[in-house]
Parts: structure tokens; C-alpha cells; sequence
């Protein structure tokens, strides 16, 4: 019995035994791995937070290729949303900067015509009465001055020759005013097509700033002939006067030729606009285009012909011991140079200032009253800009003496002949 129980003892003291060698052999095995499993632990760490990093990264540059994609999504349904949005008369109804899913409030800028509804109504009566009127008087009096230059002008100086290609100039634009008369009647509705469409208004252009040259050209020549009388013999003849109208053809033609890029036909509502300007995805650069030719064709040749203008008034108010005839000379030229500088302001001055505004105030987000007003004011003074093929045949009368003499011939001839007629009356046989 007792045997039993030292066996038992015996046997629960060898378990322990075992037991505490087998924690043993584990705490050593322990020990030996720890900085191993510590450095392993610590390169899947660095490893962890390296990928997360490089995922960061990526990350951020697909949102911002994300953030680009939809910016220039919203700036083309901003664009599609415009064209949606234009009226039957070629105008934008408004869109609300907040509820419309379209609006990016950073392309708002690019044209204050996409959130304002422009009334043009007017435009319809205004602009087929007052190119009427240019046509038929303009038809006429240009027709009669081709008549002059060609068949009875015997002698030609270099005013002549400005005046000449002057009225060849208003004629060609004249003819082209049936067709505008027509499309603004019809309220924006153009049938002739789009190469047409680039015709018509390029001859605008041109006209407008042909004019502008070669009455800056004309003030020039009276301008030595006043101020430098002895000299001007030597620099003003009729050579130089035709290279000089050559030279402005080209320029003019050349510096308008972009016109033809710019302006095109456009389908809208079953009618097909013609713009005056550009399609409003190309007004940025039409814009800058415009500037440029404003300040070369427009500003330089006023600014050439006011100073001009004032120095023949500075000499011919000089006093001098002068006959009668002499003095009435002066003032006579006194008072053309003051009809020919506010003709020249009136026509053309107006509508650059006005389409200027307008340009700038429909590039910028300006309110909408403000821009309607500028929209009116640039299409009211567009028929100025076209009068002037009505005041120039008025000009080679007052300005070109052999013109008027020609004018004053031909008009006693047809007077004589009148006479002539009533005197004799035929009777007929009994």
C-alpha cells in the first residue's frame, strides 16, 4: 500500500519534471527566433506603409484626372446647353446659374450671352429700312459717280483716282445689301448658303475699312497740297496714287480674309443664322482678331487724318494780304475739311466704340441690361457705318473740282436738250 502511493508520488514528480524541461526547451526556441520575428515584423511594416504611400499617390492622381475630365465635361454641356437654349431669333434664354446641372460658374465668364435673353426684335425693322434706303440712294449716286470716272473724266489727278476706287468700293458693298435686307426681313433666316454668307459680310468689312483709307489718303494729298504747296508737286502724282490704292487693296483684302474663317451659316429651329460676328466657340479668338484690326485700320488712319485736318485749319486761318477771291477759297476749304472730319467721324467712329462695348461687355459676365444696351447701341450705329456708300458720291462733288464740273456739263446738257425738245414738238399727219 505504501509502495503504491511512493509509486504514485514518484510518477507525479516525473510529469513535473517533464513539464517543466518542455517550457524550458520552448522559452530558449523562444529567445533564439524573437529578433528575428521582431525584424520581420518591422520589414512588413516598412513594406505596408511603403505600398500605402505609393497607393496614395496613385490615388491622387486619379482624382485629379477625374476632377479634369469632369470640368471639361461640364465646360462642353455648358456649350451644348446654350445652343439648346437660343430663341427662334438667335438669342439665349436665360439659365440659372444654381438649378441648372449644365452651369460651371467658371465658364459663365467666357460669354454673358449664355445667361441672358438679348430682345433683337428691333433689328428686323431697323436694319431692312435703313439698308433700303443705303441701297437705293447708294445704287444711284455710286452708279452715276462709275459713269463720271470712266466715261467723262478726261483728266485724272490723284484724288481722282482715290475717289475712283473709293466708289468701286461702296458699289460692290451695295450691291450686297439685297441680301442682308432680305435675311434680317425674314428674321435671321438665310437661304443663299455659306459660301455666300462669308461673302456678303466680308464685304462689309471690306468696304468699311476701304473707305477708311482712302479718305485718309485723300485728307493726306489735301494736306501737303495746303501745307507743303511747292514740295507736294514732287511727292503727289498719279503714279504713286495708283500704287498707293494697290497697296491698300491688298491690305485691306488680306487683313479681312480671316472674315471668311470666322464668319459661317449656323441651323437653328429650321432656320440658318448668319453670323455678323462668329459662332460663339470661336468669339475668343474673333475678339483678339477684331482688336487688332480696329487699331490698324481704324484708330492710326483717324488719328493720321484729325491731326492732318488741323494743321490745314492752323494754315489756312493764318491771316494774309489776300484778294477777295482767295479768302472765299479758304473758307470754302475750311468748310469741306469740317463736313469731311464729322462725316468721317459719324460713320465710322460710333460703331467702332459701339462694337467694341459690345464685344468686351459679352466677353466679361456683366448684367444683362447692361449688355442689351450695348447690343442695341452697336445695332443701331451699324447702318451709320453703311451710309457712308451714300455720303461719299456727296463728298467727290463738294471735294473734286473736275468731278463737279463734269456734273455741272452733263447736267446743262440735259437741260438744252430738254428745251430742245419742247421747242420743237412733232405734229402728227392729218
Amino acid at each position: 500500500m505504501e509502495l503504491q502511493q511512493e509509486l504514485g508520488i514518484f510518477e507525479e514528480h516525473i510529469q513535473e519534471t517533464s513539464f517543466k524541461l518542455t517550457l524550458a526547451d520552448q522559452l530558449e526556441d523562444v529567445k533564439e527566433t524573437f529578433p528575428t520575428r521582431i525584424e520581420t515584423a518591422e520589414y512588413l511594416a516598412a513594406s505596408a506603409e511603403e505600398k500605402a504611400t505609393t497607393v496614395s499617390s496613385e490615388c491622387k492622381k486619379l482624382g485629379d484626372r477625374l476632377a479634369a475630365l469632369k470640368d471639361g465635361s461640364r465646360r462642353s454641356n455648358i456649350r451644348i446647353e446654350g445652343k439648346r437654349r437660343k430663341g427662334a431669333n438667335g438669342t439665349v434664354r436665360k439659365v440659372d446659374p444654381v438649378t441648372s446641372p449644365f452651369v460651371n460658374v467658371s465658364s459663365m465668364n467666357q460669354s454673358s450671352l449664355y445667361k441672358c435673353d438679348l430682345n433683337e426684335n428691333f433689328k428686323y425693322i431697323l436694319l431692312p429700312t435703313c439698308y433700303g434706303i443705303v441701297f437705293v440712294i447708294g445704287l444711284i449716286l455710286n452708279a452715276f459717280a462709275l459713269f463720271v470716272f470712266t466715261f467723262r473724266m478726261k483728266q485724272w489727278t490723284c484724288s481722282t483716282i482715290y475717289m475712283f476706287n473709293l466708289s468701286i468700293s461702296d458699289t460692290l458693298y451695295v450691291i450686297s445689301l439685297p441680301f442682308l435686307i432680305y435675311y434680317y426681313a425674314k428674321e435671321n433666316n438665310w437661304p443663299f448658303g455659306d459660301a455666300m454668307c462669308r461673302i456678303i459680310r466680308f464685304l462689309f468689312y471690306n468696304n468699311l475699312y476701304c473707305s477708311i483709307l482712302f479718305l485718309s489718303c485723300i485728307s493726306i494729298h489735301r494736306f501737303l497740297g495746303i501745307c507743303f504747296p511747292i514740295r507736294s508737286l514732287e511727292w503727289l502724282n498719279v503714279r504713286r496714287a495708283r500704287i498707293c490704292s494697290v497697296l491698300i487693296w491688298i491690305i485691306v483684302v488680306s487683313c479681312q480674309a480671316p472674315i471668311f474663317y470666322f464668319s459661317q451659316t449656323y441651323n437653328k429651329n429650321g432656320n440658318v443664322l448668319c453670323y455678323d460676328t462668329t459662332p460663339p466657340e470661336l468669339f475668343d479668338q474673333f475678339l483678339v482678331y477684331s482688336s487688332i484690326i480696329s487699331v490698324m485700320l481704324f484708330c492710326l488712319p483717324i488719328l493720321t487724318v484729325i491731326v492732318c485736318y488741323c494743321l490745314m485749319a492752323k494754315q489756312l486761318m493764318k491771316p494774309s494780304a489776300e484778294s477777295t477771291s482767295s479768302s472765299r477759297i479758304k473758307k470754302k476749304s475750311i468748310r469741306m475739311i469740317v463736313i469731311v472730319l464729322l462725316v468721317f467721324i459719324i460713320c465710322f467712329l460710333p460703331f467702332h466704340i459701339t462694337r467694341t462695348i459690345y464685344y468686351i461687355f459679352r466677353q466679361l459676365n456683366v448684367e444683362c441690361h447692361m449688355l442689351e444696351a450695348s447690343n442695341i447701341a452697336y445695332k443701331v450705329t451699324r447702318p451709320l457705318a453703311s451710309a457712308n456708300s451714300c455720303l461719299d458720291p456727296i463728298l467727290y462733288f463738294l471735294s473734286g473740282q473736275n468731278f463737279r464740273k463734269v456734273f455741272v456739263s452733263a447736267s446743262k446738257k440735259k437741260t438744252n436738250t430738254l428745251k430742245l425738245s419742247s421747242c420743237n414738238p412733232t405734229f402728227s399727219k392729218v
